[in-house]
């Protein structure tokens, strides 16, 4: 599997441009269930989960990713389905959403 810093190397010059990265601290909820995907993170370092709530109370974990992309989902979705909780440290790189749709239309990104 790619390192995150070789995915991200593969996006175009102007999808670099207008990413950002953000350090986060631990228990930040990156993004909340319901909320309309703004941005498609990318794990640095650190740890992130997508948790979702069972009816009974308990966390159930969809996702955890120490490095690489988190929700790739939820990038065609109208909202997300779950949040993405930080639960140690970690850096990310947020890229906005119409930007890495660009993105995944040249061929050099979508193969990497």
């Amino acid at each position: 599997m790619p390192t995150p810093e070789k995915l991200l190397s593969a996006l175009p010059a102007d999808t670099l441009k207008a990413a950002s990265e953000r350090d986060l601290a631990k228990g930040t909820l990156l993004f909340a269930q319901g909320a309309r995907p703004k941005a498609m993170y990318c794990v640095l370092h650190g740890e992130i989960r997508l948790v979702r709530t069972s009816s009974a109370g308990a966390d159930i974990i969809l996702q955890r990713s120490r490095g690489g992309f988190i929700a790739e989902a939820s990038l065609d979705q109208a909202s997300y389905h779950c949040n993405a909780v930080v639960i140690e440290r970690s850096r990310v790189v947020a890229i906005p959403r119409d930007a890495f749709q660009r993105a995944l239309a040249t061929a050099h990104f979508r193969e990497a």
